[in-house]
């Protein structure tokens, strides 16, 4: 058994309490937004325009009805409202039901994130298993793609989509980011690393490649697909630039867009926006994200970090 000399632990036990320090120091940076984002979500109108910023509230003098208006801002726009200020009447009146953007949201991440992970599977396979002329090149090219700016495909990609006539659509949303070449990479390592006795068995045992692939290389995969679903639903949920390029119809805005735009139309009737029931609404907004990641943080984690032949 291998045993630490006392310099190896004079290091150990001096330089670990750094790094930890230095990592609490780099989380609490991380976290600054969403605390502020909450605690100023509790706030009344006045501390949250206060020229010092409060950074702590007391628990016993929480606005709550702060998410209450936003929720009914959020999911009944148009209607009848109670208990919403006469300033913001006009702002509601611009509005289809904020209803709608929660399903576009909801239906365009997941529609996305669905053939995101077909494309993803499909592709990796290809390049993993399948044996073609010019698969290293084509492999190659795609990579090379990676170091392509966004920004530089992004009036392309426009172009096309008003050549389609997909502009106010689902379609304009969803097709041009249902492929990922980050994706794939991630999933042909891992496709490589099964072991070539097992495909050998499998046909011997007449499994077709499509049944490999479904039957033994996807199972096997599970926690790095896992992975691959959770970010690209995050990405998807998030949006913001693509879905407000290409859809200006109200009825077919995403949350982020229909977020920024009530913004806009509140700050333009008040001349002075409500950061409360702004703050409250972005809470609600970024709510079930957080909480898919909670709940699937270890699969994360397994997916992005476990190699060998486990999925």
């Amino acid at each position: 058994m291998y045993r630490e000399n006392k310099w190896e632990k004079a290091i150990r036990y001096s330089v670990m309490p750094l790094i930890y320090i230095l990592l609490t120091i780099m989380a609490a940076f991380m976290l600054l937004p969403f605390y502020w984002m909450l605690i100023t979500s509790f706030k009344t109108f006045i501390e949250a325009t206060a020229p010092i910023p409060i950074w702590w509230i007391n628990p016993s003098t929480w606005q709550w009805e702060n998410y209450e208006l936003a929720y009914n801002l959020m999911i009944r726009v148009g209607g009848n409202i109670e208990n919403v200020p006469q300033f913001m009447d006009h702002v509601l009146k611009r509005y289809v039901n904020f209803g709608d953007f929660f399903f576009n949201t909801v239906f365009s991440t997941l529609i996305n994130t669905i053939l995101t992970l077909i494309t993803v599977i499909l592709g990796a396979f290809a390049v993993a298993r399948v044996n073609f002329a010019g698969k290293k090149v084509i492999f190659a090219i795609m990579i090379a793609t990676m170091m392509v700016p966004g920004e530089m495909i992004l009036i392309t990609n426009i172009v096309t989509i008003y050549q389609l006539n997909w502009t106010d659509t689902f379609e304009g949303i969803i097709m041009p980011f249902i492929a990922s070449v980050f994706y794939t990479f991630l999933l042909v390592q891992l496709f490589r690393q099964i072991p070539d006795s097992l495909y050998k068995a499998a046909r011997v045992d007449g499994c077709s490649d499509w049944k490999f692939l479904w039957r033994v290389l996807v199972p096997m995969s599970k926690n790095t697909l896992i992975t691959i679903a959770i970010l690209d639903s995050i990405g998807s949920w998030n949006a913001y630039l693509w879905p407000y390029m290409v859809n200006r119809a109200p009825r077919m805005y995403v949350l982020s867009v229909a977020l920024y735009e009530f913004t806009s139309a509140l700050t333009g009737v008040t001349q002075t926006p409500a950061p409360q029931i702004l703050m409250a609404a972005a809470a609600i907004t970024i709510a079930p994200m957080i909480l898919v990641y909670l709940l699937l943080r270890k699969q994360i984690i397994a997916g992005v970090t476990r190699g060998g032949t486990k999925g």
